[in-house]
């Protein structure tokens, strides 16, 4: 009868091991929901995005050197006497090159998204 016992025991705790060793196997759910991650990413970016603007409003002289050529010749249109056709010529480059590059950061973007829906896909 103590032999049953022993066995008995032995059976049991052999069970418990191995069903604690199974739930340690299934994939740990993650402790912050997929939204709020998706949501702090944004905020980081946004936060980037922010923070570039301010740099290049308010950076150092050697940041304001770093900014386009045409928007260099703008700011200086006085010294250069610059004629007010040539002014809105050099704006309308400006504001054709801030057009297209909102453009392919856009599409950036989207691709970006393209990409990461195919990665999360059963089959790559």
């Amino acid at each position: 009868m103590r032999k049953f016992l022993v066995v008995a025991l032995l059976v049991c705790a052999l069970a418990l091991s191995v069903s604690a060793m199974a739930a340690e196997a299934e994939k740990p759910k993650s402790s912050v929901p997929e939204e709020l991650t998706d949501a702090w990413e944004r905020f980081q970016r946004a936060l980037q995005d922010w923070g570039g603007r301010l740099r290049e409003r308010f950076g150092s002289r050697d940041s304001r050197e770093d900014r386009p050529t045409i928007t260099q010749i703008l700011s200086y249109r006085d010294y250069l006497g610059l004629s007010g056709e040539q002014v809105k010529r050099l704006e309308h480059l400006r504001d054709n090159f801030q057009r297209q590059s909102i453009r392919n950061d856009a599409d950036l973007r989207i691709i970006e998204l393209d990409i990461a829906a195919l990665l999360d896909s059963p089959t790559v």
